[in-house]
């Protein structure tokens, strides 16, 4: 379900969005629930001083529009999701980012699927941040 890697802005968990969520939609599917109560297992025996941010990233099909209130809408109802597992709801926001941060070209259906996604931040040295109303 997840990639984890290391990056300079903190850990960074990768969620594909095709195991999370129906296309277009942002409500979680049953077995994206499963998944996410390892990640906030995960999450919890976590150093409690880090700050935790989830982005949710759309590929470029659809408009910003469209494509920016479904990638917050995203973030949020994982945010909210990991939030009723016990993770600190003050140490953790949501963002959504649309498409302006692919990890690869749009060309291809694959490329457009690893696009969408939502990626879980995990940084020590960057306060609480929202955008489009996230908290």
């Amino acid at each position: 379900i997840a990639a984890v890697r290391e990056e300079e802005r903190g850990v960074v968990i990768t969620l594909s969005c095709s195991v999370l969520f129906a296309s277009g939609k942002h409500a979680l599917l049953n077995t994206a629930m499963v998944k996410l109560d390892q990640v906030a297992a995960a999450l919890m025996a976590q150093d409690p001083s880090k700050r935790i941010v989830v982005e949710g990233h759309t590929d470029s099909r659809g408009s910003t529009e469209t494509n920016l209130p479904l990638s917050m809408n995203r973030a949020t109802a994982v945010r909210d999701y990991l939030v009723s597992r016990g993770v600190a709801a003050e140490k953790i926001s949501a963002m959504g980012m649309g498409s302006n941060k692919p990890i690869t070209d749009n060309k291809s259906a694959d490329n457009r699927a690893n696009n969408r996604r939502v990626e879980i931040v995990i940084n020590p040295d960057q306060g609480l941040r929202s955008e489009q109303g996230g908290y």
